[in-house]
């Protein structure tokens, strides 16, 4: 389910926004959320920011989409993803989810 259009493009503005300049931020964009991480990539790399997120696996799925670019964009940008408890979430446990929320964290390099 991929989405070019400008609100996708208005979602990762507003996320760099929000991340340059530190405070709290949230984006509906149910079942894009791949899209927006990918037009927040250089945003993601400068600033590491702590996200919160609802990834939207069975919407994505039912439009066509693959629901795992989404992790796979997380593991490409270094962040580790956790249950909303704090605990380690693997990549089936997220996707076997019609929607799952989930926290993402940068990992040194």
């Amino acid at each position: 389910m991929e989405r070019h259009d400008g609100e996708t493009l208005r979602a990762a503005e507003s996320l760099r926004n929000a991340v340059r300049n530190s405070y709290p931020h949230q984006d509906d964009v149910e079942g894009h959320e791949a899209a927006v991480l990918r037009g927040a990539t250089v945003t993601l790399k400068q600033f590491s920011p702590i996200l919160f997120l609802e990834l939207h696996n069975e919407m994505v799925a039912a439009a066509g989409g693959n629901p795992g670019i989404a992790v796979e964009k997380f593991e490409e940008l270094y962040y580790d993803i956790f249950a909303t408890d704090g605990s380690a979430i693997d990549r089936n446990a997220i996707l076997t989810r019609p929607i799952i929320r989930v926290i993402a964290k940068r990992r040194a390099q």
